[in-house]
């Protein structure tokens, strides 16, 4: 059996929603952070290990009674990489791991089942899948979010410190990459402006 985990990422300020930590927001009566969580707990049977840092009580609070592991990034205000470094120096072997964002609560199981088979379908040639979708105005391609990688890749991004996380894996090593193209939406929604979060409170989307 394959054991695929996922990392969450959850450390950063959210600056850009003002003074509300966006995690927080209720979206149909459940703080975003923890609707992200429970939607990633059926796909990952070697665990989920959510990376906090600002705020950190209060989101290890929002998640009780969800069996997760957590991993604290001090240097949250670094950036998002310094998280994805900090919870990859503290997983298990695992075949696949998904890395995603802890914003995005409407990404559904049959919508992770579908990368997460492609991503196995792919994965003698590719050791990186990243979902992808084309816009409608100029077809320009969008990416997404989450991203999953083959454990073997995972040492070579931690030593790369010149590049600092998976950017610098894709840019190096594009043959290794296979994108999955979709037009879901959930793989491309994230709630980072107060905007963003009443057009769907209001839209009503869930």
């Amino acid at each position: 059996m394959y054991r695929t985990g996922t990392l969450l990422l959850a450390a950063g300020i959210s600056s850009r929603m003002g003074k509300e930590n966006k995690l927080l927001l209720p979206i149909n009566g459940e703080p975003i952070i923890r609707k992200t969580v429970k939607n990633f707990l059926n796909i990952s049977n070697a665990g989920i290990w959510v990376v906090v840092g600002y705020d950190n009580k209060r989101i290890i609070e929002a998640l009780e009674g969800i069996k997760v592991n957590f991993i604290m990034n001090k240097e949250f205000n670094l950036g998002q990489m310094s998280s994805v470094h900090k919870g990859l120096e503290n997983l298990p072997f695992l075949d696949n791991l998904i890395i995603g964002l802890g914003d995005q609560p409407f990404i559904r199981d049959k919508h992770l089942n579908s990368i997460l088979t492609d991503h196995k379908k792919k994965s003698e040639k590719a050791s990186i899948t990243i979902p992808i979708k084309k816009t409608s105005i100029n077809k320009t391609l969008i990416r997404g979010n989450p991203i999953i990688l083959k454990n073997e890749i995972i040492d070579e991004i931690k030593k790369d410190k010149k590049n600092f996380g998976c950017k610098g894996y894709i840019k190096k090593n594009p043959k290794l990459v296979h994108f999955f193209e979709t037009d879901i939406d959930s793989f491309f929604m994230d709630i980072d402006t107060p905007d963003v979060y009443k057009k769907i409170i209001n839209d009503n989307y869930i």
